[in-house]
C-alpha cells in the first residue's frame, strides 16, 4: 500500500468509527508515516500511528488504564495504533510546539479529521515556529521530564518483581527517551518503532559520537550478541508471542502489542533487520515482545507453566549478561549516559544551522 492510500483508509476508519469515540474532535497522523511522501510505499509490517483528540469528559479518555492507553486494531489491511489525547494537549500553538509527541507531525500533511478547524488554524504557526530554538529546547525538556518520570517508577517496579527483570524492562523503556531526544535536537521525525535504534546510530554517527551508541547498546547487554544468538532470540520470542496472545487478559507494560494482527510488526521487522545485518538492533526490538509475552503468561497462563516462563526471563537476562548484575550500579551508569546524551543534545541545538532564533 502507498502512503496516500493508507491516509485515505485512515480517514475512512475515523469516519466509520465516530460513534465509538464520543467527543472526538480531531485526528492526525503521528509516527514514521508522517515522514513519507504520499507516493512512497508503506511496508505492510509497519503499523500506522495516529492521535485521536477527545473533548474533556469523553468516556474514551476515562476508560484508559496505565498499561494499555492506546487502541490497537486492524482495518482494511492496516495495523492501526491510536493514542487517545485530551483536547487540552492542543489548547494552543505554544502547547503543541513544546510537545515533541505532536509538534513535528503538525508540520506535515498529517490531519485526518478536523471538523472544528482548530488543527488547521494552528498548523501554519506550528510550521513557522517549529525550528525556533526556544521550542526545540522546550521539546528536549519534555523528553527529560518523561525520562525522570520513568526512573521514578523504579522503586514500585522492584516491589512487584525483584528478579532483575523489572529493572531491565524499565531500563529498556527509559532508553527510548534518548532516541526521541536526539530526533528532537536534530529536527527529525520522532521514531519509536523497530527502526528507532538504527536512526539513533545514524544520528550519533553523523555527529561523531558513535561511542555513545556503543555505550547505549552496552547498557542493554546487546553489544556482543552474535547473529546466531539474535536469530535464536527472535525465534523464541516469536513462539512466546504466539502463546501469549491466546492467554492475554490482564493489562501489563507493553501488553498492548500482544495482539495477533501485530505479529508482522514484530516478526517481519526483526527478520528484515536481521537479513540486513543489523542483528543487535533486531535482537533489541524482539526483547520487549519476549518480556511482555513471558509476563503475560506469568499473570494469565496456567499455574503449572509459570515456573517455565519465569525461567525464560532468567534465560534472557543470562544471554545479555545481566543475570547477576548490580542493578544499582547499572542505573548509575545509565544516569551518566543520559547526562551525556542531554549534553550532546544541547550542543546540537546550539550548532544546528536549521535551528533558528
Amino acid at each position: 500500500m502507498i502512503v496516500g492510500q493508507a491516509k485515505q483508509t485512515l480517514r475512512t476508519w475515523v469516519q466509520v468509527g465516530l460513534d465509538d469515540y464520543p467527543g472526538l474532535c480531531g485526528a492526525h497522523l503521528v509516527g514514521g508515516i508522517t515522514g513519507f511522501p504520499d507516493t512512497a510505499f508503506f511496508p505492510e509490517y509497519k503499523d500506522v500511528d495516529l492521535h485521536l483528540i477527545l473533548e474533556e469528559g469523553s468516556p474514551a479518555l476515562q476508560s484508559t488504564n496505565p498499561f494499555e492507553n492506546n487502541l490497537e486494531i486492524s482495518y482494511d489491511g492496516l495495523m492501526i495504533e491510536g493514542g487517545l489525547k485530551p483536547r487540552t494537549d492542543y489548547a494552543s500553538a505554544e502547547a503543541v510546539l513544546a510537545n515533541p509527541e505532536i509538534a513535528y507531525h503538525l508540520t506535515r500533511d498529517s490531519i485526518l479529521y478536523d471538523p472544528q478547524g482548530f488543527l488547521h488554524n494552528m498548523q501554519a504557526r506550528v510550521k513557522e515556529e517549529y525550528p525556533r530554538r526556544q521550542w526545540v529546547k522546550a521539546r528536549c525538556e519534555y523528553e527529560r521530564h518523561g525520562l525522570d518520570g520513568v526512573m521514578a517508577l523504579l522503586p514500585m517496579a522492584r516491589q512487584m518483581d525483584a528478579s532483575g527483570a523489572a529493572d531491565f524492562g524499565l531500563l529498556g523503556y527509559s532508553t527510548t527517551f534518548l532516541i526521541a531526544l536526539m530526533c528532537v535536537a536534530t529536527l527529525q521525525a520522532p521514531t519509536t518503532g523497530s527502526t528507532a535504534r538504527l536512526k539513533l546510530r545514524a544520528i550519533l554517527t553523523e555527529y561523531n559520537q558513535l561511542e555513545l551508541y556503543e555505550a547505549f547498546t552496552s547498557l542493554l547487554g546487546v553489544e556482543s550478541i552474535t547473529p546466531a544468538q539474535a536469530s535464536q532470540l527472535i525465534q523464541e520470542a516469536e513462539a512466546l508471542f504466539d502463546t501469549a496472545v491466546l492467554f492475554k487478559r490482564t493489562p501489563i507494560p507493553f501488553g498492548h502489542k500482544l495482539r495477533a494482527h501485530l505479529r508482522p510488526y514484530f516478526v517481519d521487522s526483526c527478520r528484515t533487520m536481521l537479513n540486513d545485518g543489523h542483528f543487535g538492533e533486531a535482537a533489541t526490538w524482539s526483547i520487549p515482545f519476549y518480556m511482555a509475552s513471558c509476563n503475560t503468561m506469568l499473570v494469565d497462563g496456567p499455574d503449572d507453566q509459570r515456573p517455565y516462563y519465569a525461567q525464560k526471563l532468567h534465560d534472557l537476562l543470562s544471554l545479555l549478561g545481566l543475570d547477576s548484575v548490580d542493578w544499582n550500579q547499572r542505573w548509575a551508569q545509565a544516569r551518566q549516559l543520559y547526562d551525556a546524551f542531554f549534553a550532546l543534545a544541547a550542543e546540537v541545538v546550539e550548532r544546528n544551522p536549521d535551528v533558528v532564533g
